[in-house]
């Protein structure tokens, strides 16, 4: 059974779905119809590779604004997840070394920074290091950490969740 549904759009909005149903090559019904008859896939992530990724970005975005201001150090709450990535991040083209601290009954770690304040040149170094041997699919990883599309980067992310979830 088919049903007739009457939409009101403004001009505005009528002006949007014909450029998309231009750039689709599509009828105006056809884009208007496509959430339904193409939906996206659903990402289901549980709560643990949510807060994963929310930790490595804020790790990671922690690191970047500290040496783009210049600073040699800087904390970050101290987790399992973080912690393990920073052993592998230990000595690298980020981080020369980090210790656990407590403060107001709170544990972070102190990541001590190199000076090198360009992230690009940071992430293609440690990618690049013969001597750390790291895995195909880390150094991808680290490469696509670097990308200029955020996408990218947040796909990245969430790959070294993974990675660090299944090295454990």
């Amino acid at each position: 059974m088919a049903r007739t549904i009457i939409l009101e759009l403004t001009d505005e909005q009528e002006q949007q779905l014909l450029r998309q149903a231009e750039k689709l090559n599509l009828p105006i019904e056809s884009v208007l119809l496509r959430p339904i008859t193409h939906p996206l896939p659903s990402l289901s992530y549980s709560e643990e590779d949510l807060l994963r990724f929310f930790l490595l970005s804020d790790l990671f975005n922690t690191i970047r604004a500290a040496r783009l201001v210049g600073q040699t150090t800087t904390e970050v709450p101290a987790t399992e997840t973080t912690t393990n990535l920073l052993h592998i991040l230990k000595g690298g083209a980020l981080i020369t070394d980090f210790q656990p601290i407590e403060r107001d009954q709170q544990h972070y770690l102190l990541l001590h920074l190199t000076i090198d304040g360009d992230r690009g040149t940071a992430f293609r170094t440690l990618s690049d290091e013969p001597e750390l041997s790291l895995s195909k699919e880390f150094t991808a990883i680290l490469k696509d950490l670097d990308h200029e599309d955020p996408q990218i980067r947040e796909q990245a992310v969430i790959a070294l969740g993974e990675f660090g979830r299944d090295s454990q």
